[in-house]
């Protein structure tokens, strides 16, 4: 999270000292900047609000001693959202993760030739990958490396948008820079090649990791089963007391 708040609102600082710590990294590596994150921030806030009200109607019927489950609906809300949002990002994450393993395992296959021209090899593998925003960024990534050959940008671009910009990731395009800058080296092929094996590898443990986390959120899921039930008999609870003075 930046740590520079000095330079902001109240509000805006507001914002980021009760986000989670790894909210903001999350907003960005996600694509999106500070309005995208105070805007999550605003809604997630009226969300957790208007979910606290549920306790008002108990609390004047029933008994003042329910407004205090205001606050648990509040945080129960305002902590369900974050958990939300970081479900679809590590979602996204072990999509490009996968994605980005069949793209290494293609390029490792196909650099084995003889000096193949980095275009060649990207054009031939973009043909065999289904759409997907992965091949809309390798497409782009060709583009931007015909039109612009001796930028290292393009690559670090595609490394941050269709790999998520892991360091291995990023390790990975600078060899590439370097082995389309440097064809004659066949020092920067055999570091390109090994990197590639040995990032495969690691990419398997994090995917396997990825998958192993749902397991732990099997807890969570109850005990958010459990509340639910515990919403229905409020309501329940609440509308029989409704219908019964109505009936008086």
């Amino acid at each position: 999270m930046e740590k520079n708040l000095g330079e902001r609102s109240s509000i805006q600082r507001f914002w980021f000292l009760i986000a989670e710590n790894d909210l903001f990294d999350m907003v960005k590596k996600s694509g999106f900047g500070l309005d995208e994150f105070y805007q999550f921030q605003r809604k997630r806030f009226v969300r957790s609000i208007l979910s606290s009200l549920v306790a008002i109607i108990p609390s004047i019927l029933i008994s003042p001693w329910f407004g205090f489950s205001a606050v648990l609906f509040f945080m129960y809300t305002w902590r369900y959202v974050y958990k939300q949002e970081k479900y679809e990002f590590n979602k996204d994450v072990f999509e490009k993760q996968i994605n980005w393993q069949v793209f290494k395992k293609m390029f490792r296959n196909y650099i084995r030739n003889d000096n193949p021209s980095i275009v060649a090899v990207l054009k031939k593998m973009l043909e065999r990958l289904k759409e997907s925003h992965f091949k809309d960024h390798l497409n782009k990534f060709i583009i931007d490396i015909t039109e612009h050959p001796e930028n290292v940008k393009p690559y670090v671009d595609f490394s941050k948008n269709a790999a998520g910009g892991t360091n291995e990731s990023l390790t990975f395009m600078l060899n590439l820079y370097n082995y389309q800058n440097y064809p004659g080296d066949s020092s920067v092929v055999d570091e390109l090649l090994n990197d590639t094996r040995d990032e495969m590898m690691e990419g398997i443990k994090d995917i396997r990791s990825i998958k192993e986390r749902w397991f732990y959120f099997v807890p969570t899921k109850l005990t958010m089963l459990q509340t639910i039930l515990l919403f229905g008999y409020m309501a329940g609870a609440t509308i029989n007391l409704v219908v019964d003075k109505l009936n008086f």
